[in-house]
């Protein structure tokens, strides 16, 4: 499904910019000019993904220092 949030030219590189879509908040990721986009909600600790460290195509969950590969996160 294809669903109109933002203009990627709002993102900056290397930044992620969390969107509400429906009854959910979606991170959109650029990471040296690609876009991937996941649910914000972290599962294993029910906070925002957003709000974790980045690095490379890892972010770091923000209360159990979890790493997620936001390449293969489903």
């Amino acid at each position: 499904m294809k669903v109109k949030t933002v203009n990627i030219s709002e993102i900056n590189e290397n930044s992620v910019k969390t969107v509400n879509v429906g009854d959910k908040d979606i991170s959109i990721f650029n990471v040296e000019g690609e876009f991937y986009a996941i649910d914000d909600m972290c599962s294993q600790a029910g906070a925002s993904i957003a709000e974790g460290d980045g690095f490379d195509w890892k972010i770091e969950g923000p209360r159990h220092g979890e790493e997620f590969d936001i390449r293969t996160v489903e």
